[in-house]
Parts: structure tokens; C-alpha cells; sequence
């Protein structure tokens, strides 16, 4: 049994507990000597200033570490502090002696900032939020005893907790518990009376009672309903300042709706769409597609006006066997998103009944939560195949073909990972139809030097030359490997005659093999010292850093994290990412959609990955890692522009204008390839996903 006797010994207990712990205790803590608020209103009663300076934010803050035992967010609960911050300030600057009335205030701070800290991702974070919550018993004892009272009975009541606690009591259940584990005090209830005949006072339009009636509520215990209690603080997070009438309207508002939605009758469906409103178009396409299939479904998009904006869909009135999730990177940052999702994954977390479906429709880094379950990857994939992924995840079996719905907004997945890159390759259609790489225009001019790109380039050129004739003669007491012979000549092949149509990416891949191969070379002993090899290097360290001048798109390139995050295949994805260059790279294979000069850079691309995996295989160093990187994300950069285009070919045709027939022949060659491609690109995108997100 825990015995609390000094604010010391409370710290330490907390110190081992989880941070959801933390949380409750520090929410409870608070809301015991809420009522001591009081004291700031004796003197200042009818001063309306008080009440939007004072009132309104405690209220506000208190509420804020009890909203965080429903998941609230780590920025929301930041929130509430700062609310807490400025009642205290308020107090302050109104009667600096009104020590009861400044203590209940800054408990709310200290328990708010205790959510803050526990709702934050670091572990670390912890022991920052118990040494919060001890703040706020502290603060709690000492306002416990200028009201009357006794400072033993906060120990009392938190020991009480504590107890409960270690005897198994989760801290979700130990939340709804009625706030006082004995007979409230005489102090607390009096000093409740009094606030409630202080609230009651002020103007009827204020509606006050939306507050009294929560602070009521905590005291007998009872359930949390976790989307009112964030929509609560979402409303007085953005509407306190406007003042008490403005914030308090809009709570009493949205209590009347979720009574409403709560007496509705119940709509019965087969599949509730949950996702952020970034992705109403997306959910507007699964939401045809099945209908299409003969599934009921909510929101039935796009007839439902109310389906754009997903804080309009509440589960109130509906009950779906199923849930379909579009992950994305907006729907990762959304608490309603999340509540919806934790919800759902509850009710089936071993996935055995299909009751959620989890959809990957945009590049994204999936929190630790939603990687719990399997998820469905589709960007990339064509319209007929996302569709086939939806309807075999929902169990169709019906015989009946579907219609597939026009306007598949999946390519903008694939274009994203592209950008990503800095767009640094392109690739387009040709007048035949047939995929080519499109030239990026380079900068106007060189900032540094105010040549001409074109004279830089040349320049370049030249220099270079100088360099891989050097390397190539390998007289007197020089010496290299075959390897960095053979890089130097791929290097000085980069340099295209004509400058319009050089290719920016090849230029950075050979300069920045060159670059590793001879950090290999040296340590391996193959270069001896003082060559003349050292001056070229510092001149080759100079033309990389001149490449971004030239062309500027290589800047983003060369600064993705993913260079960093990078961890090879495994043997299954490195399987088949072999597979998507041997078929990109041959000229037989992809004849119908590539053009030869194309095909013939894929080839290349594979080439220097399998070249990289050697290297990594006989050198474990920075270097060899390096350029494994390098390889595979010049060759990832690559596949994504021509996929983009074989998976959404039909839609960035007609964007651009070209009739349907014309349309229809030039996808026969990119249908091909596609299907040949098609389930070894699937897991290459899902290795890239995890790997450059």
C-alpha cells in the first residue's frame, strides 16, 4: 500500500511509473483544488475582464491534463499550459496576495505542462512530466492549507491513487474514478458552492454551466467520451481569447449536436471511409468504386456534401462492420484520424475479421501506432490494379465485373516521391509516344563565378578529360585499380557534346563514384602518396560543388535525409528490384514504351547497383556504404519518373490534351511493361517508402 507523506516521495514513485501514469495523477491533482479558484473572484466578481483574463483559461488548463488521458496531442496539451501561464500572470497582476488563488493556478500549469511533456514521443520526457506533477502536489498541499484544510488530505487522496494503481487499476479506469477515493472535504465542497454561485452570477448569455457541468461530472466519475473531450479543447484552445460568450456558446453548441447524434437513429452500413480532408478526392474514388461493387457505405461520396470535411463525420449515427483507412501524411498528424483509426484496430487488432483496412495512399511516415497492422500499399499502382487491391482486401465475391471509376488521383503518390528528389530527372513521350529522359533547363548563370552554364560546363569538360587521361596512362610509379579506370571513363562519357541534352544526375553519379572509388583505391594502397592524383581530387571536390550552380535542381537531390537513412535490400526486394532494371534496361523488354536511349540509362542504372553491392560486399567502410547509397537512389529517382508514367499514362495523356485514339495505342507499349513490371515495382515502392520517408 502507497503512503505518501512529503511532496519528495511523491516524485520518486513517479520517476518508474509510465507516462500515462503521470498523466492521470497530475489531472486528478489539479482538479481537486480547482475549486480554490474562487479566491481570485471574491474581490472581482463583476469585473467582466476577470472572467475572460481568468476564468475562461483556468477552466481552460484544468481541463487540459484531464483531456490527455483521452490521447490528447502533445501541442494541444502545450496549449492548456500556456492558457495556465496566463491565469497565473492575470492573478498576479490583480492581487498579488491572493496566495490561495495564485496556488490553484499554478497547479493547472504544472499538470498541464506534465500532459505536455507525457504526451511528447521521447521516453525521456517522463521523468520532466513527474517532476511536474510533484509541482502540482506541492502547489495543492500548500492551497490545501491556506483554504482551511489540511495538507494530509491531498497525500491521502493521491496515495489512494497510487494504491489503486499498483494493484493493477489501469490508468484509463483510475481517470473516470469519482475524483475523491473518500468523502470529498469540507474545504473543497465549500469552496465548489461558492464558485458555482460566482458562475452562476454572471451574465446567462456566458453559458457557464457548460463548465460547471463538466467539473460536476469529474466529481461523481464516470465514462470518457474521448471525441467531445477533444473537441471541448479544441474549441477553447481557438476561442478563449475571443472571450467567455464567444468560447462557451460555441461548448454548448457542440454538447447539443452530440446529444443530438447520440437520440439519432442508428444508419447501418457496410464500410465507414475514415480520412483527412487532404484526401477527400481519394475517398471520393474508393467510395464510388465501392458502391460500384454493391457495398453501403459512409460517407457515400461524392453525394454526401458533408463528406469533404472530416470533422463533419462522427460515428454517432453510424454503425459500419468495417473501416477503410487513407494513410497519408495528413492523416498521421490528425487527432480525429487517429481516434478513428485507434478505435477500429481495438475491435481487431489480429486482423482476422477484416474489420479495418489500411490503405497507403500517399507517401508517408506511418507512426508507430498505425504500423501495428498490415497495410495496403497502392501508391504507384494503376487505377485497375488499386481497385482489385480494395475489393480483394473487402472480400468481394461477387461475380459481377466492377466498374472501375474515372479519375484515379494515385499518380500524384508517385509524383510526390519524385519531388522529393528535387525533380532532377524527367522523362516524357516522345511524338511516337515512346518514353524519353526531357532535359531540365540549368540556371542562368554560374552565382559565384558569372560565367555562362554552358562555359562552365565546357570548362568541366576539359578539365576533366586532363584528369582521366591521367588515370588511364598509369605510368611510372602510379598505379589504381581497373575499377577507377573504368569509373574516370564513364565520368568523361557523362559529358554530353551537346549541353541542352546532358543529364545532370549521370554527371553527379559517375563524379561521385569517382570520388568514393579513389578513397577506396588509397586505403586499399593501390594510389601511392604524393601523386600528382591529389591536386585533381581538390579540383574534382570543386566541379561537384559547381554542379549545383549549374544545375540547380541537384541542390535537393544531394540534401534528402535518405542518404543517411539508407539500408540495403533484402534478399526478396533485392530480387526484385534486378528484375525492374533487367527489364527496364533491355531494350527487347521495354521496346514498346522506352526509347532506346532511355532503355539503355536503366541498363546503366542496374549496372551500378550491382556494381555497389559488390563493392559493399568487399568493403565495409563510409565509402562503400556511400556509394551503395548513391546507386540506389540515382536508380530510384529514375524508375519513379517512367512509373509514374506507366501506371497513370490514360490521365497525364488527357491533361495534356491528346485525343483517346492516339491515347489507346500509345498504352498498349506502356500496358506491357506495366504488367511485367507490376509486382516487383509493388515492392519496390514499399522498400523506397520505408527507406526515403
Amino acid at each position: 500500500m502507497v503512503n505518501f507523506r512529503d511532496v519528495s516521495e511523491v516524485e520518486r514513485w513517479l520517476e518508474l511509473r509510465p507516462k500515462d501514469v503521470v498523466v492521470v495523477l497530475a489531472a486528478r491533482t489539479a482538479l481537486r483544488v480547482a475549486p480554490l479558484m474562487v479566491k481570485a473572484l471574491s474581490l472581482h466578481a463583476g469585473n467582466p475582464e476577470v472572467r475572460g483574463s481568468i476564468v475562461l483559461p483556468w477552466f481552460y488548463a484544468i481541463a487540459t491534463p484531464w483531456g490527455a488521458t483521452a490521447d490528447l496531442s502533445e501541442i494541444s496539451a502545450y496549449r492548456g499550459a500556456r492558457a495556465a501561464d496566463k491565469v497565473v500572470g492575470s492573478i498576479l497582476s490583480h492581487e498579488r496576495d491572493n496566495r490561495a488563488a495564485y496556488a490553484a493556478a499554478d497547479i493547472a500549469s504544472a499538470a498541464a505542462r506534465a500532459a505536455a511533456r507525457a504526451a511528447a514521443a521521447l521516453d525521456a520526457t517522463a521523468a520532466i512530466a513527474a517532476a511536474y506533477t510533484a509541482d502540482a502536489v506541492a502547489d495543492a498541499t500548500y492551497a490545501a492549507a491556506a483554504a482551511g484544510g489540511a495538507d494530509v488530505v491531498v497525500f491521502e487522496a493521491l496515495s489512494a491513487d497510487a494504491t489503486a494503481l499498483e494493484l493493477g487499476v489501469a490508468s484509463e479506469e483510475l481517470a473516470i474514478r469519482k475524483l475523491w477515493p473518500g468523502r470529498r472535504p469540507q474545504w473543497a465542497g465549500d469552496n465548489w458552492s461558492r464558485l458555482k454561485k460566482a458562475l452562476r452570477a454572471f451574465p446567462k448569455e456566458e453559458n457557464w454551466s457548460v463548465w460547471e457541468e463538466w467539473y460536476e461530472a469529474r466529481l461523481r466519475g464516470g465514462g470518457i467520451n474521448h471525441e467531445l473531450e477533444s473537441d471541448r479543447l479544441d474549441i477553447a484552445s481557438g476561442f478563449w481569447e475571443r472571450g467567455p460568450q464567444a468560447t462557451n456558446t460555441r461548448i454548448a453548441r457542440l454538447l447539443e449536436e452530440t446529444q443530438k447524434e447520440s437520440e439519432s437513429p442508428r444508419q447501418e452500413v457496410d464500410l465507414f471511409i475514415s480520412y483527412s480532408e487532404a484526401e477527400s478526392s481519394y475517398a471520393k474514388w474508393v467510395s464510388a468504386l465501392l458502391i460500384n461493387a454493391g457495398f453501403t457505405v459512409f460517407p457515400s461520396l461524392p453525394d454526401d456534401p458533408a463528406g469533404d470535411d472530416i470533422r463533419s463525420i462522427r460515428y454517432g449515427p453510424i454503425v459500419a462492420s468495417r473501416m477503410i483507412a487513407l494513410l497519408s501524411p495528413a492523416y498521421v498528424r490528425s487527432d480525429e484520424c487517429q481516434r478513428q483509426w485507434k478505435t477500429a484496430f481495438e475491435s481487431d487488432p489480429s486482423e482476422t475479421k477484416r474489420e479495418l483496412i489500411s490503405l497507403l495512399v500517399r507517401p508517408t511516415q506511418l507512426n508507430d501506432s498505425n504500423q501495428k497492422i498490415v497495410v495496403h500499399q497502392v501508391i504507384g499502382l494503376s487505377a485497375v490494379d488499386v481497385a482489385k487491391v480494395i475489393l480483394d482486401a473487402v472480400g468481394f465475391e461477387r461475380p459481377r465485373a466492377v466498374v472501375v471509376p474515372q479519375n484515379y488521383p494515385g499518380a500524384l503518390a508517385v509524383d510526390e516521391v519524385n519531388i522529393t528528389t528535387g525533380g532532377v530527372f524527367q522523362v516524357g513521350p516522345s511524338a511516337s509516344g515512346l518514353l524519353e529522359r526531357k532535359p531540365i533547363p540549368p540556371s542562368n548563370s554560374d552565382e559565384a563565378a558569372g560565367f555562362a552554364p554552358d562555359r562552365l560546363y565546357a570548362a568541366m569538360a576539359s578539365e576533366i578529360g586532363g584528369f582521366c587521361r591521367h588515370i588511364q596512362k598509369a605510368s611510372g610509379n602510379f598505379s589504381c585499380s581497373s575499377r577507377l579506370k573504368d569509373r574516370a571513363t564513364r565520368l568523361l562519357n557523362s559529358f554530353d557534346v551537346d549541353f541542352s541534352r546532358c543529364d545532370p544526375l549521370e554527371l553527379h553519379k559517375n563524379l561521385t563514384w569517382v570520388l568514393r572509388v579513389i578513397a577506396l583505391d588509397k586505403k586499399d594502397g593501390n594510389i601511392p602518396p604524393n601523386d600528382e592524383i591529389e591536386y585533381y581530387v581538390s579540383d574534382l571536390y570543386g566541379y561537384y560543388q559547381r554542379l549545383e550552380f549549374i544545375f540547380p535542381q541537384l541542390k535537393k537531390y544531394r540534401n534528402m535525409e535518405a542518404f543517411t537513412r539508407f539500408v540495403a535490400p533484402d534478399e526478396y526486394t533485392e530480387k526484385a528490384i534486378r528484375e525492374v532494371y533487367v527489364s527496364l534496361g533491355s531494350h527487347h523488354i521495354a521496346k514498346d514504351a522506352l526509347s532506346l536511349e532511355l532503355s539503355d540509362e536503366f541498363q546503366r542504372a542496374g549496372d551500378d547497383i550491382a556494381a555497389a553491392k559488390f563493392t559493399s560486399e568487399t568493403d565495409f567502410g563510409d565509402e562503400a556504404t556511400y556509394v551503395s547509397a548513391e546507386a540506389h537512389t540515382e536508380g530510384a529517382t529514375k524508375s519513379m519518373g517512367v512509373w509514374s508514367w506507366l501506371a497513370n499514362g490514360r490521365e497525364k495523356f488527357e491533361k495534356a490534351g491528346r485525343k483517346a485514339s492516339e491515347i489507346d495505342k500509345t498504352l498498349e507499349g506502356y500496358e506491357k511493361l506495366y504488367k511485367r513490371l507490376s509486382p516487383h515495382m509493388a515492392e519496390y515502392i514499399a522498400y523506397l517508402l520505408k527507406w526515403f520517408l
